[in-house]
């Protein structure tokens, strides 16, 4: 008689990266997305598109999660159910910063929850980006950088 070993997945995702990433400038109608560490369960990926609570998997806001920002619809996955993105309802606060929230509601396909809460340290600020013929201006902090200038 064989016998044989069932190799059995116990390990919990984690979050790989962020997008915008933390301490960066993006633009008020960036999109948010999100890498785990392997494929996820995408049943258990989501987010408020109804309301601005904090509810949902994936959570964005401005407050500390007092309240969070309403996206459009539930997030989009990729990269073989890795990165999952989503999009604002309207476009973010100029000059705001917004921290990215991962709840331990998220599981990966074999099952195991994501360890610990996990939330972007110091967040991404917003500027103002705006296309004017073929040259691209970005406002922010009282500063003006006209890119056809180089």
């Amino acid at each position: 008689m064989s016998s044989f070993v069932i190799d059995t997945d116990t390990t919990a995702p984690s979050v790989s990266s962020s997008s915008p990433a933390d301490s960066a400038r993006a633009g008020r109608n960036s999109t948010i997305s999100i890498t785990f560490s392997e494929g996820m369960d995408n049943s258990t990926i989501t987010t408020n598109t109804s309301n601005t609570s904090c509810s949902g998997s994936l959570q964005l806001s401005s407050n500390n999660f007092s309240s969070c920002i309403q996206m459009t619809s539930s997030p989009t996955a990729s990269n073989s159910s890795k990165t999952f993105t989503i999009s604002p309802s309207s476009n973010l606060s100029l000059s705001t910063t917004y921290k990215i929230r991962i709840t331990t509601g998220v599981k990966d396909s074999a099952g195991n929850a994501l360890g610990s809460q996990w939330t972007t340290s110091s967040g991404f600020t917003t500027r103002w980006t705006q296309q004017l013929g073929t040259s691209a201006k970005e406002v922010g902090y009282g500063v003006t950088v006209d890119s056809s200038n180089n």
